[in-house]
């Protein structure tokens, strides 16, 4: 085990018995009052993670360019569906209403809403007075 993972594993340990004892993870304060041994610990594991990313022995994900913040696309003809799927050839927003078209909507559900409570009071009476024939 290189001294990176060495590091690593003695902080991760120190962070576990804080956690157990103050029931949180440990913040950047807590750190900065930390014994001088752990204090040491996170100097040294913040330069040992900077030598390694510099030498290239990080992840693959982290390999892109640095002027880059996307991956770089895949080829064209390894796409899994349709050009006209794609966010960007959808349709914009739906237009604006305009103040007389919300008004016009609005009266239009009202006149439904009234539409449908005389049909349910009507059918409401109906069905009482099949109810009250049975008798």
């Amino acid at each position: 085990m290189d001294r990176y993972d060495e590091v690593k594993s003695l902080l991760k340990r120190w962070e576990l018995q804080f956690l157990g004892e103050h029931r949180r993870k440990p913040c950047k304060e807590d750190v900065d009052q930390a014994p001088e041994d752990i204090r040491g610990l996170y100097r040294d594991y913040r330069t040992l993670k900077r030598a390694k990313e510099q030498s290239g022995s990080h992840d693959p994900q982290s390999q892109l360019l640095p002027g880059s913040a996307e991956p770089p696309a895949p080829p064209k003809d390894s796409d899994c569906w349709g050009s006209h799927l794609n966010r960007r050839a959808m349709p914009g927003p739906p237009p604006k209403l305009t103040q007389q078209d919300r008004d016009g909507l609005q009266a239009s559900s009202q006149y439904y809403g009234l539409k449908l409570k005389n049909n349910l009071a009507a059918l409401r009476k109906s069905s009482c007075l099949l109810v009250v024939s049975r008798f």
